[in-house]
């Protein structure tokens, strides 16, 4: 993906590492989309490497925000630290999960696969 698509970088307190301030890179979830998603797809479902899946709607791929993170400042997400991808957007400040619930619903990690969805 890294030679196929430019990175976006998201620097963030991230909330699974002690809020440390960290910065990720890899591609946007839209860059991705655009370049390998069925034709007038309406979502896409993620699914983790623990069976978890969620949809996220076109409209808030659309946006630009989120990115498949394969790396971050000390190098490639291994299982152990979440990967080999995760999802995240940027924040502000430091993350409360319950406050920020809502806005965290697409934040996924050890993400193996990604469905699109008429």
């Amino acid at each position: 993906l890294e030679k196929m698509l430019p990175a976006m970088s998201v620097t963030i307190l991230d909330l699974y590492n002690v809020n440390r301030l960290t910065t990720f890179y890899g591609p946007s979830l839209k860059a991705v989309s655009d370049k390998f998603a069925i034709e007038d797809y309406s979502k896409v479902k993620v699914r983790t490497i623990d069976g978890y899946v969620v949809e996220i709607p076109k409209k808030d791929i659309d946006k630009g925000t989120l990115c498949l993170a394969l790396r971050d400042d000390v190098g490639y997400l291994s299982v152990d630290r979440m990967g080999p991808i995760r999802i995240i957007s940027q924040f502000e400040g430091e993350f409360h999960k319950k406050e920020d619930a809502l806005f965290s619903i697409y934040w996924v990690w050890q993400l193996i696969g990604l469905e699109y969805i008429k």
